[in-house]
């Protein structure tokens, strides 16, 4: 599935995915000295990633529902750093 929405992206996206993910996987690389394990970078980089357009779409007006859409995201994120990591 996500394999397919990937396909749809304009190449230059999937081009600075592709790099964003790599300089993920670096940093992870070194996560017993820097600390900063893909979970942490996932945390940093999903809300840029999966930013909405402006759509008119507003945030969950319940912080549950707000969390529960942060870690939604948080995981939907690391699964493609997985995905685009093993190519």
């Amino acid at each position: 599935f996500c394999k397919s929405l990937l396909s749809k992206l304009p190449p230059c996206h999937i081009s600075l995915l592709t790099e964003i993910v790599q300089l993920c996987i670096a940093i992870d690389a070194q996560s017993a000295s820097n600390r900063m394990s893909l979970s942490n970078l996932v945390i940093i980089f999903a809300p840029c990633i999966l930013w909405e357009n402006e759509s008119g779409a507003s945030s969950p007006k319940d912080p549950r529902a707000a969390a529960m859409q942060i870690a939604d995201a948080q995981k939907a994120v690391e699964f493609l750093f997985q995905i685009i990591g093993s190519e």
